[in-house]
């Protein structure tokens, strides 16, 4: 394997230094996941939006902008599925709804929560919230943790965090693949290369 020179190295702002220099993991655990589901019940007037929007980030696997960009009419409420538009080149597809998901969405739908353009997560002026007002909601959702979250948090570790538990459940990595919209397997296996469970084999006595 080759190996890129320094200058085609991934673009770091000046002051900002590398993921690892802030954090040993890029991923939440479940038990963690737990802790900003229940910090989103508390936190702010928007309890119900704040709720959906960790559960629908860590179970579908978005990106913050996907958060952002989910509408109401990608919920298809007859079959229980919900149309995931991917950005950044990943493939969108249809993810079934879990039965709590679809209860949220219900509570959501009943507040009139209704934007500008259909829009799942709104405002205070019912515009959309852009994917830096989701970022910034989730960083105080998680801000809000009690007890607290070993690691810094970023909204993205939401997304990592749906792989590696995928992973961890003994999902093919093709599944996962699907799952995340990859076009290229190469950025899955990072999560099934990851998953301890592999490792269980290994005797010491």
């Amino acid at each position: 394997m080759v190996l890129a020179p320094d200058s085609a190295q991934k673009y770091q702002p000046p002051g900002r230094l590398k993921n690892s220099d802030y954090r040993s993991r890029e991923h939440l655990t479940i038990e963690e996941i737990e802790l900003l589901l229940e910090a989103a019940d508390h936190y702010g007037r928007h309890r119900v939006r704040n709720r959906l929007m960790v559960l629908l980030g860590f179970r579908h696997g978005l990106r913050r902008e996907e958060i952002s960009l989910l509408r109401w009419d990608a919920i298809d409420w007859l079959n229980g599925q919900i149309s995931i538009q991917r950005v950044k080149g990943s493939e969108s597809g249809i993810h079934p709804l879990q039965g709590d998901e679809v209860e949220w969405l219900r509570r959501l739908q009943g507040m009139d929560c209704y934007g500008a353009g259909g829009f799942l997560f709104v405002g205070e002026r019912g515009d959309r919230l852009g994917a830096i007002g989701v970022s910034q909601t989730l960083k105080r959702i998680a801000d809000a943790c009690d007890p607290k979250l070993p690691l810094p948090f970023h909204a993205h570790m939401l997304r990592h965090s749906c792989g590696y538990w995928l992973a961890n459940q003994g999902c093919d990595t093709r599944l996962i693949q699907d799952w995340l919209g990859h076009r290229n397997i190469e950025h899955t296996v990072r999560y099934t290369r990851l998953n301890p469970e592999r490792f269980n084999v290994i005797r010491w006595e």
